[in-house]
């Protein structure tokens, strides 16, 4: 089946190259439709990135053919050659990699364990880097001890309402 045209489009991102190749890539993401019973293609088209013009996500539903095409904008920009910066964020794309379902439940767990154990790592890391250098100072209260030497009680005289806690 051939590539359907982009239609209406739901979402688009402007890249950089990085380097020499400083050209600019867009990538538009078109909305996902029915193309037969059973099926839904996600249509996405590359302005500035060479040959690979168009892709196409598929699956059982427009949800399955929405997040197949972000794996294939993902596995085209990355299998490009090229490197890219999004968000003046060198090495970015914005488009991660989707872990894939198609092995199995047993299969995408342990990558989510996986991914879910090196995100705990990093975060533990952080707080200890951050705690090496010392955390910021906080802000202190007042000290009471001026009206504590004019003899006066200052919970006494608070305007809770509750006297002589």
């Amino acid at each position: 089946m051939g590539h359907p045209r982009l239609g209406a489009v739901i979402a688009t991102r402007h890249l950089v190259g990085v380097g020499n190749a400083r050209h600019p890539v867009t990538v538009r993401l078109g909305r996902p439709r029915r193309v037969q019973i059973g099926e839904w293609a996600c249509p996405v088209q590359f302005t500035g990135l060479g040959k690979t013009s168009r892709i196409m996500g598929r699956g059982v539903d427009s949800c399955q053919a929405l997040v197949d095409a972000l794996a294939g904008i993902h596995y085209t920009l990355v299998h490009s050659k090229w490197t890219f910066s999004w968000n003046s964020i060198d090495g970015e794309t914005g488009f991660p990699r989707v872990v894939p379902y198609g092995f199995g439940p047993g299969f995408s767990a342990r990558i989510d364990r996986h991914i879910d154990r090196e995100l705990q790592r990093f975060i533990e890391s952080a707080k200890r880097r951050l705690n090496k250098k010392g955390a910021p100072p906080r802000a202190t209260r007042p000290s009471n001890r001026p009206l504590e030497r004019a003899g006066i009680n200052r919970r006494r005289h608070s305007n809770s309402g509750r006297a002589g806690r």
